[in-house]
């Protein structure tokens, strides 16, 4: 799949990809996985996709912190309807 250049996009970089060419190892199975293990988290080190996680974590945040703010006097005004039509359902039963 990965056999021919490609280009990588995250967070707004793009990147050339040139990926290496299939060779047979005379290692064993478990160094090459941890060889592949080591080589995405330097992947992950190197595009810096911790700090890209933190940023859209605190993004969020604050888009969550601004609909809870605007939902806040919707509920007050949910809360005092609610108070009423109870109000007067009582006034109506008797």
């Amino acid at each position: 799949m990965f056999e021919e250049p490609f280009k990588l996009r995250i967070n707004e970089t793009s990147y050339n990809v040139e990926p290496p060419s299939l060779f047979v190892s005379n290692k064993p199975a478990r160094d090459i996985l941890s060889d592949v293990s080591n080589s995405v988290t330097k992947l992950y080190h190197d595009l810096r996709l911790n700090q890209h996680v933190l940023y859209r974590e605190r993004e969020l945040e604050n888009q969550l912190t601004f609909l809870r703010e605007s939902v806040q006097p919707l509920n007050e005004v949910h809360h005092q309807l609610s108070n009423k039509a109870i109000r007067r359902l009582k006034w109506f039963v008797n």
